[in-house]
């Protein structure tokens, strides 16, 4: 992964947050930490990660000392413990202007405003009292003058994936780069092995057809699973239209052609799939073969094969 996750250290929130509201708060930031380790995501934050204030002057080693639930405490010690921290040599600036013009000594964010000036975008982890989510244009001196470039900031779990589909828009991601960006921009689907390859079988270049491709994976991802579980082929077409995506099943001519029912065959572990399951991505050609959610699969919906078209009846 060629792109990486600060700890934000922007003001977090108003000095008189309830100390209910703060556990809360810290409680949502540990599962965002906890998230990103289970994806094999690097996360850093400058050295002084403990001593930034993130209420008012209450900083988080204040915080987590007074923090009433012992095993939240243990786990934000243990998590934060094992970010990547960085000093003060690693950065040509410490403070970064916000949208309202306010300055803000904020390494962490500093960091991320520097990786992405040098091409490598970097999203904020921040927690839900920040109320920044997504692309939020900040401010910061490079090379002696002042940049403003968007960070990302990412405060719940649609933000979290929204970061790496962000990415590969922000870059102009072509297929290798959108195929490293996969896991983290759509991690409850499961791609076959090969299956990316048909990023290049397409009937045009992949940078000419990547948003259709990322809308439809996008709602595969996020409503897939559920829509699927409304059984009857009519409800599921109806649902998948419902967010903008074409998808119908094969018909009974082409299943029973043997060699066009062989090209729509997988093998998944022990189980041989048939993907009776297609988007649509044109009228005519450009095709994203699926089977709905399976126990090998752990539940998440699978993506086969990414093709202009597959063989059918009389080819």
């Amino acid at each position: 992964m060629t792109c990486g996750l600060a700890l934000d250290d922007l003001p977090w929130g108003t000095v008189d947050l309830a100390p209910a509201a703060i556990s809360m708060v810290l409680s949502g930031l540990c599962e965002l930490l906890r998230e990103a380790d289970e994806r094999g995501e690097s996360v850093s934050c400058h050295d002084t990660v403990n001593e930034t204030p993130r209420f008012g002057n209450s900083s988080l080693a204040t915080l987590l000392t007074t923090l009433p639930e012992r095993d939240l405490r243990v786990e934000l010690l243990r998590r934060i413990g094992k970010l990547t921290s960085f000093g003060d040599g690693d950065l040509v600036a410490f403070e970064v202007v916000t949208p309202d013009g306010v300055v803000h000594l904020a390494p962490s964010v500093a960091w991320a405003h520097q990786e992405g000036h040098r091409g490598r975008n970097c999203g904020c982890l921040t927690p839900s009292s920040s109320q920044r989510l997504g692309a939020i244009a900040i401010a910061a001196a490079t090379n002696g003058e002042s940049k403003t470039i968007d960070v990302f900031f990412i405060g719940d779990g649609a933000s979290h994936v929204g970061f790496f589909r962000w990415t590969a828009v922000r870059e102009g991601a072509d297929e290798r780069r959108f195929a490293e960006l996969v896991p983290f921009a759509y991690p409850d689907l499961h791609f076959l092995e090969g299956a990316l390859r048909g990023l290049r079988a397409l009937s045009r270049p992949f940078v000419d057809c990547r948003d259709l491709v990322m809308q439809s994976l996008a709602v595969l991802n996020d409503h897939g699973a559920g829509i699927f579980t409304l059984g009857q082929q009519l409800k599921i077409v109806d649902g998948f239209r419902a967010h903008g995506v074409v998808i119908s099943p094969e018909n009974a001519e082409t299943l029973r052609d043997a060699k066009c029912k062989k090209e729509r065959e997988r093998q998944l572990g022990a189980i041989l799939l048939v993907l009776q399951w297609h988007i649509k991505l044109r009228k005519d050609r450009d095709r994203i073969h699926v089977h709905p959610p399976v126990m090998a699969s752990r539940g998440r919906v699978v993506v086969g094969i990414i093709h202009e078209h597959l063989r059918l009846p009389g080819d």
